[in-house]
């Protein structure tokens, strides 16, 4: 919850870089180097969190980088306007993105 409220803030400081890289993304097939970076660092994050919470035995690295994946992709499309459907209370929003980000780090 808490990696998933921080990630938003950050998201939604940082909305028109984000955006931009996106756009990048979807019209030219080009994945920013920071943007890699920035994934790549949250992975490593993930891997720790496992690590931390003895997950090791039972998650993968495929479950960092999906854990990761989710982690990004739900919060910016909240941000950005496209996930209506996620509770608008806050508490409740960060409740569910990390449980789905907990399911993920066991996978």
């Amino acid at each position: 919850m808490h990696m998933s409220r921080r990630l938003e803030h950050i998201q939604t400081l940082a909305f028109s870089v984000n955006r931009a890289m996106h756009e990048d993304f979807q019209e030219n097939l080009r994945i920013d180097p920071q943007t890699k970076k920035i994934f790549l660092d949250c992975v490593d994050l993930m891997r720790q969190v496992q690590k931390q919470f003895n997950l090791a035995h039972k998650a993968s690295d495929a479950g960092a980088f999906a854990a990761a994946q989710l982690l990004i992709t739900i919060n910016y499309n909240y941000v950005l306007k496209a996930m209506p459907a996620l509770p608008i209370d806050e508490q409740a929003r960060h409740k569910l993105i990390g449980d789905v980000v907990a399911l993920a780090l066991k996978a």
